[in-house]
């Protein structure tokens, strides 16, 4: 159940990333170094997550290792859920700005910056909770996985 639901949120993560530099759609300087560390993190764990989830039914410590991990996973899905968003709002206004003309400080766009630096902030929490997540990986000396092979 960890390995899909990483991997799951993994794709995501790349997906959006690749649709934010699509649109040239910055958060908050810095935060390309918070997804490419939650990238590498979560890649990392993928690769042990077969032997963890076999061990988790004799080792509670792996098992409460799992669920911090899903835990982690899921608060990542949900901000991601809410950068896609931003993401397709940005898609939509810039659609209609063909049609509407609307003034650089208006409310709508301090509304976006507002929504966007609590974007990158929920990133740099969950990247921080995935670092500590990522370090405890090495307690357990999990195997490794390299090309789908132990």
């Amino acid at each position: 159940m960890a390995e899909s639901l990483v991997a799951i949120v993994l794709d995501r993560l790349l997906s959006i990333t690749g649709q934010q530099a699509a649109l040239s759609l910055k958060l908050v300087t810095g935060i390309n170094e918070e997804v490419e560390s939650l990238t590498s993190n979560l890649q990392a764990i993928k690769a042990v997550l077969k032997d963890a989830e076999k061990r988790q039914l004799n080792e509670s410590a792996v098992k409460h290792w799992l669920d911090r991990l899903k835990d982690v996973s899921y608060d990542i899905d949900d901000v991601l859920d809410e950068w896609n968003t931003e993401i397709l709002k940005q898609e939509i206004e810039q659609e209609g700005k063909k049609v509407w003309s609307f003034s650089p400080f208006s409310c709508f766009s301090f509304r976006k910056i507002v929504l966007r630096r609590h974007i990158a902030l929920e990133i740099e929490k969950l990247s921080k909770r995935l670092d500590s997540i990522a370090n405890e990986r090495s307690r357990y000396s999990f195997s490794s996985e390299v090309g789908g092979k132990p």
